[in-house]
């Protein structure tokens, strides 16, 4: 990574899919942000990304997909937990640019 100048590298873990980010925090891996609100959203009872209905039909927002798509799109209902994003610092000096307590965000609306 050193040829590259790489400073900080980030895994996201997603523990509604069953993993906990065991090892990650075992390799010291630190807590940076915390995506809330996270859907699943589907096509034809298939789960496809937002980036998906992005590309294909130019929104992600869930009215105008319902509208556009009717009874074949369909949002998760479950309660789910937020997405973990954390960072490992590769250079001593980027240890700062990890938060003491994780940011919180959501995705917009596209």
């Amino acid at each position: 990574m050193k040829e590259f100048d790489t400073k900080l590298m980030f895994s996201f873990i997603n523990p509604n899919v069953g993993f906990n980010g065991s090892s990650h925090k075992g390799a010291h891996w630190k807590p940076f942000a915390l995506e809330e609100g996270a859907q699943y959203m589907y096509l034809d009872g298939r789960y496809r990304t937002m980036r998906f209905f992005v590309e294909n039909y130019g929104t992600s927002d869930q009215n105008k997909l319902e509208k556009k798509l009717g009874y074949s799109f369909k949002v998760s209902t479950m309660a789910l937990y937020p997405v973990e994003l954390l960072a490992i610092p590769l250079q001593r000096r980027a240890r700062k640019a990890i938060p003491g307590k994780p940011y919180v965000f959501q995705r917009p609306v596209l």
